[in-house]
């Protein structure tokens, strides 16, 4: 009778023990389970600020001006075309000047043929190939004439002042018949619109377009700073 109760008595210790490590293992499971969901769901969400951004950014085209309307809300329109070897992502826009448009300088008067360039917020809606797309200016900067800050040429020669500068200078054959010569430098303050976005790109043979501020020295050839280089687009 004796060993009969012992034998009870084991068994039920066994059961007690082994219900007990069951619970521990079933208490320990949904900790783990919540850890992997988290590992799983625990991805950045997307941010809508970035597309907000988009709209807000602000950007550029420059283009000569070619004619004048008025807009049915009584708006003046004026639509340019880029200037020759420039690419702003479509040939001809039409620019809406309303009340909060600025235009620069006040003092001078805008007609046909002045160059422009136009800030504006947003993408240039895509139209179809009779129309022409619509942006509405925050800001107008009248630059006089393309000639005077547009230049295109073949580099002939091409002189860097190391590596690690960024900086340097290239000699520049003109496009354009009648032209002459230009020797434009270059540094950390020119932006360039090229594949690589560097003076990398730049070598002999290569056709660019520049942008630059209109002054230069007395010398012969004329030198001057890019503020921006571009490979030419022939797209007249």
């Amino acid at each position: 009778m004796k060993n009969k109760i012992k034998l009870f008595c084991c068994i039920s210790m066994s059961l007690l023990l082994l219900g007990c490590s069951k619970k521990e293992e079933l208490t320990e499971t949904p900790g783990t389970m919540a850890e992997n969901q988290n590992e799983e769901t625990n991805t950045e969400p997307v941010s809508t600020e970035e597309e907000l951004g988009k709209e807000d950014e602000v950007k550029i085209y420059r283009g000569i001006m070619e004619d004048v309307a008025v807009d049915n809300e009584g708006n003046t329109v004026w639509i340019l075309q880029q200037a020759e070897g420039t690419d702003f992502g479509i040939g001809r826009i039409q620019v809406v000047i309303d009340e909060n448009t600025n235009v620069y300088p006040e003092d001078q008067g805008v007609g046909n043929g002045a160059y422009l360039e136009v800030q504006y917020k947003g993408e240039i809606p895509e139209v179809g190939e009779d129309s022409i797309p619509t942006v509405t200016a925050i800001e107008v900067k009248n630059l006089m004439q393309a000639d005077m800050v547009v230049y295109n040429g073949e580099i002939i020669e091409i002189e860097k002042d190391g590596e690690e500068t960024g900086s340097g200078s290239m000699l520049l054959e003109p496009l354009n018949e009648g032209g002459s010569q230009w020797q434009f430098h270059y540094g950390p303050e020119t932006k360039f619109f090229t594949p690589s976005g560097n003076e990398g790109d730049l070598k002999v043979g290569l056709k660019v377009n520049i942008f630059f501020d209109g002054s230069s020295t007395r010398s012969i050839p004329p030198q001057s700073t890019a503020l921006e280089i571009r490979e030419y687009a022939n797209n007249h």
